[in-house]
């Protein structure tokens, strides 16, 4: 009895493997995807998680502008933090499901951030954190156990310090900047003024 669940089980998992593998375009390509802090992406028949249809939003910090009776003037501010979204299957006869969600939960939970990693290549120059993940049980055992969990997941870069721009780093190196050296020049012209008259 116990051997015909088991045969069941692997034969749902691996149909739900292969209609996965299926629908991600870039199979034949990759193999290892890629990485967040213990949790390794991958697209393969012997995958632990394999993240699909993968989306990276990046975007302009804009200021708008009203103007009565003309169009808004625009502003640029620098650039959004980016965001990172996609989606995972957990199958229960390749991956342990529990600690996956107890992992997730924890990262979500601690505000833990690492280096995000897709497609072998690490995405932007900060580490990311996991800011979402929502859970989807689209097949369990007899008794309510997940065999087939989906997840979404969303991250969102981590900066742990603002880089300075170059002009005042150059300020705070000892070069006097233009309202003190205006400042500076009428004083000095005051006093050789003063200078050439007797105060007493």
């Amino acid at each position: 009895m116990t051997e015909m669940i088991t045969n069941a089980l692997t034969d749902i998992a691996k149909d739900e493997i292969g209609n996965y593998l299926d629908s991600v375009d870039w199979y034949t390509q990759l193999n290892s995807i890629g990485s967040f802090g213990k949790i390794i992406f991958q697209v393969s028949s012997l995958a632990i998680l394999s993240p699909n249809d993968y989306k990276i939003d990046r975007a302009a910090k804009i200021k708008r502008h009203q103007l009565i009776n003309n169009p808004d003037v625009i502003e640029f501010q620098g650039r959004e933090l980016i965001n990172v979204s996609f989606g995972i299957k957990l199958v229960s006869t390749l991956t342990n499901i529990g600690q996956a969600r107890e992992r997730l939960t924890k990262y979500v939970n601690e505000g833990h951030h690492f280096p995000l990693v897709l497609s072998g290549k690490k995405i932007g120059e900060n580490t990311f954190m996991l800011t979402k993940y929502s859970e989807k049980v689209t097949k369990t055992d007899k008794i309510g156990t997940p065999i087939v969990v989906e997840l979404d997941v969303s991250f969102e870069e981590y900066v742990e310090k603002i880089n300075k721009p170059k002009e005042l780093q150059v300020q705070q190196k000892g070069v006097i900047p233009l309202e003190r050296k205006v400042a500076a020049s009428i004083n000095g012209e005051v006093l050789e003024q003063l200078s050439k008259v007797r105060l007493w």
